[in-house]
């Protein structure tokens, strides 16, 4: 008998390993009908406020981040909600800790920390750099865009 890996409904196979011919039905497959997830908001940019919103989460982030680059960075105070507070100068274990009000100026916070993690990613290092540098790069880019 030969085996045949493709579990197409009507079809029969035989399993070597247990040596029994089963026929599948369409009762094997599942197809979920839940609904795929939708953005909550979404915001337009006519006038220039996302962009700016976008553009001011973007700064506050590099801003804390910026102080601890280098061999005389400083350090940055993290609050929990739980626990005491860490006293760090790790521009990755800041990245991961800061959280805006304003769901715009989040979506510039989430940017700058996705450069932030790849970087650390590939090169183990480099965090507070590479924010540093999307930092310039975001903010040229929208003086650009601005202009046109």
């Amino acid at each position: 008998m030969a085996y045949s890996p493709s579990p197409i409904p009507g079809i029969s196979f035989t399993n070597p390993t247990l040596s029994k011919t089963r026929r599948l039905s369409s009762s094997h497959y599942s197809i979920s009908k839940k609904p795929r997830a939708m953005a909550k908001e979404v915001y337009f940019n006519h006038d220039g406020s996302a962009t700016k919103k976008l553009q001011t989460g973007v700064d506050k982030v590099a801003e804390l981040i910026g102080v601890t680059l280098g061999p005389k960075g400083r350090n940055v105070v993290l609050q929990n909600k739980y626990g005491p507070p860490k006293i760090v100068n790790d521009g990755e274990t800041v990245l991961k800790q800061i959280e805006l009000e304003d769901p715009l100026e989040n979506v510039g916070v989430k940017l700058v920390r996705q450069a932030g993690a790849k970087t650390n990613d590939l090169a183990g290092d480099g965090c507070t750099t590479s924010i540093v540098l999307a930092h310039g790069l975001i903010t040229e880019g929208v003086k650009v865009r601005l202009i046109f």
